[in-house]
C-alpha cells in the first residue's frame, strides 16, 4: 500500500501496529528527517523518495526498502 502522510505519522504508526498488515506499506514522497525515517523503517515501512528529499534519510534506508519516484518531471 502506498500512503501519502502529512503530519500524521504518529497515527499511521499506531494504525500499522494495531492492524499488523501482511502487505508492505510505503510512505510516498518521504522528505522527513533521519530520526523519523529510522522510526518508520523500524516499524516496517518502506520509504519512497521524490526529487527533494533528506539525503541522510535516503542513505540510511536500505536499498531493498527504498523506492525512487518517477511521477515527477525530472
Amino acid at each position: 500500500m502506498i500512503l501519502h502522510c502529512v503530519r500524521a505519522f504518529d497515527i499511521l504508526l499506531a494504525s500499522k501496529k494495531e492492524l499488523r498488515p501482511c502487505q508492505r506499506w510505503t510512505i510516498h514522497g518521504f522528505r522527513g528527517r533521519p530520526s523519523l525515517a529510522r522510526q518508520l523503517l523500524d516499524a516496517g515501512f518502506d520509504l519512497s523518495f521524490e526529487k527533494q528529499y533528506n539525503d541522510e534519510s535516503f542513505r540510511l534506508t536500505p536499498p531493498d526498502r527504498r523506492h525512487v519516484e518517477t511521477d515527477e518531471d525530472y
